[in-house]
């Protein structure tokens, strides 16, 4: 997801098995809290609540006030110019 300009941390990509326990955990006990069922932190339903919810959150976030950089290879100019970069 990197590499499609996702920001995530180098700690975020190291801890995400836990991360996702740990939001897991949290959907449940909301889900508990208000009087539905318990035992839910390994359910398919509280990863697509997770999902969405993430989706809910992206949606309204402010964007970041960098874009994300990418560098351009040789190959691609030449593909697109005809020339390689630097011969011009």
């Amino acid at each position: 997801m990197r590499a499609l300009g996702v920001p995530y941390s180098d700690e975020e990509l190291a801890n995400g098995v836990d991360l996702a326990k740990a939001q897991a955990a949290e959907v449940a006990g909301k889900i508990t809290a208000e009087g539905g069922p318990g035992d839910l932190q390994d359910k398919e339903v509280v990863a697509l609540i997770a999902y969405l919810k993430r989706i809910g959150t992206d949606l309204s976030a402010k964007p970041p006030t960098t874009a994300p950089t990418t560098q351009k290879s040789s190959a691609t100019i030449t593909a697109v110019t005809g020339t390689q970069e630097g011969a011009r």
